[in-house]
């Protein structure tokens, strides 16, 4: 049976739900500690969280797959395989927002990392070697 493990979203870190500092209340403000929501996770070894374009992706190492999830309903939007060398494995997860593309760190178990680039909608852009770790 599949392992659950659970995302817990701070959606005060996620969203700009910061105060005005106008004195009003604001009941959309998380206070430091609180737990807004959770979400199940949709793989068995999240080894990278990023926020862009309006959704949280995550990366599964044992899939090999980038997932999107709209973090108001915690449905996958959508979900991809990554296309890497098999001995790799995926060890964090980055989204840039000015270039539209997420950036996936990749471990050799050696002295080699890796960054391997992709699409939201999942094409390949390319790689590249960071010798040494």
């Amino acid at each position: 049976m599949k392992m659950l493990f659970y995302l817990f979203i701070i959606l005060a870190l996620l969203s700009s739900s910061c105060s005005d500092n106008s004195g009003e209340s604001d009941e959309n403000v998380l206070e430091i500690g609180h737990l807004k929501s959770t979400i199940v996770s949709p793989g068995d070894a999240i080894s990278g969280l990023a926020w862009g374009a309006g959704l949280l992706w995550a990366v599964d190492a044992s899939s090999n797959t980038i997932y999107s999830i709209n973090t108001s309903t915690g449905d996958i939007v959508e979900s991809f395989p990554l296309s890497h060398s098999g001995s790799l494995r995926a060890t964090g997860l980055a989204f840039s927002e000015e270039h539209d593309i997420l950036l996936v760190g990749f471990w050799d178990y050696g002295t080699t990392g890796y960054v391997y680039q992709y699409t939201p909608d999942g094409l390949y852009k390319g790689s590249t070697s960071m010798c040494g770790g």
